[in-house]
């Protein structure tokens, strides 16, 4: 059985590794039967979008369409279940595998709001029904084994956004082809540290004239956008056309997280080359694109660093694994446990 929960309409972060894997699956096993648990009156849909591929893919709706009540409610027997974050405790299986994203929720909650953390409390307790516990990066992992001490961890990544590589790029609307710009990328909450981090950037001796593109959208606690700079644009959503638009013709990425379980733009901008100036935290150290790196609480260090990446202009590069070797390394953990 595999969640497919968001397969077919969910956060695009969770979306993208569902459907990414889903695909890479049918590919390099097109012999599995796979029962993709989706969306009441999503059935069809995933069966057209995926089925194509494969022989023996089939859908059952859950009852409910949220994530979390999904997995709960669901009942069954299948060889073996993969989930994302939350482990199904009424399904019979050889094998219950689960990914775990992070657990940044126990190490920080305050930055999350009330409901997010009433939403997440379940996971741990779920977890411990699992026979194999995967996440998205060594750092991660290190994390996990904290909460999770008898149950053994595998980090296994997490691959290119399809829609990026696959993307035609082209500037956002009301975008000048010709600005020069840094980016800033990721949904606006309290983690991303955006604050600190246009405090020490939004200035005349760092810009040099230059824009500062935002393209994310408000999530959980979120930083309050403020007009008072002409020199920030908050660009919202972006497709994946744009998105690549903007990583590949900007100056500078920066990435100011306190925290990550993997940092996916990160990737994402290695990909198209772009300089990049990152938070000194271990993940993005594990990802090595060859940034430059700041201390993600000190504006002087962020301002500095972010001045220096400028002048040096080096693009960046970093390995992220296919998304086939991702599923096939899933497969064979369901096949071990």
């Amino acid at each position: 059985m595999y969640d497919g929960i968001w397969a077919a309409s969910g956060p695009p972060s969770g979306r993208n590794v569902v459907r990414s894997v889903l695909k890479a699956w049918i590919d390099i096993a097109p012999e599995d039967e796979i029962w993709v648990l989706c969306k009441p009156g999503e059935g069809r849909v995933v069966r057209e979008t995926f089925g194509a591929g494969s022989i023996s893919l089939r859908t059952v709706e859950a009852k409910s369409g949220q994530h979390l009540l999904s997995i709960l409610t669901h009942s069954g027997s299948y060889d073996a279940t993969f989930t994302q974050n939350f482990v199904p405790p009424f399904v019979r299986a050889h094998s219950k595998i689960v990914l775990i994203h992070d657990l940044i929720y126990k190490d920080s909650p305050d930055w999350f709001t009330r409901r997010e953390r009433a939403y997440l409390s379940p996971l741990l307790p779920l977890a411990r029904g699992a026979d194999v516990v995967i996440t998205t990066s060594k750092s991660e992992a290190k994390r996990i084994e904290k909460y999770l001490p008898r149950t053994p961890i595998t980090p296994v990544g997490l691959g290119l956004h399809l829609g990026l590589s696959d993307s035609r790029p082209k500037p956002p609307v009301g975008v000048n082809p010709q600005a020069r710009f840094l980016l800033i990328v990721g949904r606006l909450n309290e983690r991303k540290n955006l604050e600190r981090v246009l405090r020490a950037v939004d200035d005349h001796s760092v810009l040099a004239g230059r824009q500062i593109y935002i393209a994310g959208s408000p999530d959980g606690l979120h930083h309050k956008q403020s007009a008072s700079s002409q020199s920030l644009r908050y660009l919202g959503y972006v497709t994946d056309d744009e998105m690549a638009w903007l990583y590949g013709n900007c100056d500078l990425v920066v990435f100011g997280s306190l925290d990550e379980g993997f940092g996916m733009p990160v990737a994402e901008a290695a990909h198209f080359g772009a300089p990049i100036a990152l938070s000194d935290i271990a993940v993005f150290r594990e990802l090595d694109p060859g940034a430059s790196f700041f201390d993600p609480r000190d504006e002087r260090s962020i301002s500095q660093v972010v001045s220096d990446a400028l002048r040096e202009a080096r693009p960046c590069q970093a390995k992220v694994p296919t998304w086939n070797t991702i599923a096939h390394n899933i497969r064979s953990e369901a096949a071990r446990a």
